[in-house]
C-alpha cells in the first residue's frame, strides 16, 4: 500500500476546510495547500500508525487484505476534538459514519475519566474519615470537605508534567459529550415533530 501523509496544523485543516467545501478536489490537496507530503510503502506484514489529525490517502496497486483501526490517547484529544468539529462541517453525520464512530471512543474515555476519579474520590473520603476519628479534631462542614477532597483528588488523578493540559483536556471532552448529547436530543425532536407533521 502506498500513502501519502500531511501532518497537519491548523493553518492545514483550514485549507482542507476550503478545499473540500469549494469543491476543489479535482486538485491535489498537497499541491492546493502548498504544503509537503510525506510517501510511504507499506510492504506485506508490516504495520503503519498514522498521527492524530494527519491528512493522508491510500493507494494500493494489486489486491490486499489488510485491517484497520482507530484508537483515542489522552495526548491527542484536543486534535481529535478539532477533527470531529471539522467532519462535522463537512459532512451529513449519516455520510461519515467514524463520526459516530469517534464519539463511541471518547464516550468511553469519558466514563473511564469518571469511573476513575471517582473511585479516588471515594477512597479519599473513606481516608479523610479515619483520619478524622483517629484525631477526634474541629469538625467541618461537609460541603468543605468534599470540596477539598475534589481538589486533592484531581491534583492525584492529573499528575505529571503534564497534568494541567490532562486537566484540560478532560473537562474539554466533558463540554463535548454535551454538546453532543444536546445535538442529539435536537435532532431527535426535529424528528418527531416532522413525523408528526406527516
Amino acid at each position: 500500500k502506498y500513502f501519502y501523509l500531511v501532518y497537519a496544523d491548523q493553518k492545514i485543516l483550514e485549507k482542507y476546510r476550503k478545499w473540500h467545501s469549494e469543491n476543489q478536489r479535482d486538485i491535489w490537496f498537497p499541491e492546493y495547500a502548498k504544503c509537503e507530503t510525506q510517501f510511504v510503502v507499506v510492504r506485506k506484514g508490516e504495520m503503519i500508525m498514522i498521527p492524530s489529525g494527519c491528512i493522508h490517502c491510500v493507494y494500493t496497486p494489486v489486491d490486499a487484505i489488510a485491517f484497520g483501526g482507530n484508537f483515542l490517547c489522552d495526548d491527542n484529544i484536543e486534535m481529535q476534538l478539532k477533527i470531529e468539529h471539522l467532519y462535522h462541517q463537512l459532512y451529513a453525520p449519516q455520510n461519515a459514519a467514524c463520526m459516530h464512530y469517534f464519539r463511541d471512543v471518547c464516550a468511553m474515555r469519558f466514563i473511564e475519566y469518571y469511573h476513575g476519579l471517582r473511585k479516588l474520590y471515594q477512597a479519599q473520603l473513606n481516608e479523610t474519615a479515619t483520619t478524622k476519628v483517629r484525631r477526634r479534631g474541629r469538625p467541618s462542614s461537609k460541603q468543605s470537605e468534599q470540596q477539598r477532597v475534589s481538589k486533592n483528588v484531581c491534583g492525584i488523578y492529573f499528575s505529571g508534567k503534564h497534568a494541567e493540559r490532562d486537566q484540560q483536556y478532560a473537562i474539554d471532552l466533558g463540554i463535548q459529550m454535551l454538546f453532543w448529547l444536546k445535538e442529539e436530543q435536537y435532532q431527535q425532536q426535529q424528528q418527531q415533530q416532522q413525523n408528526g407533521h406527516v
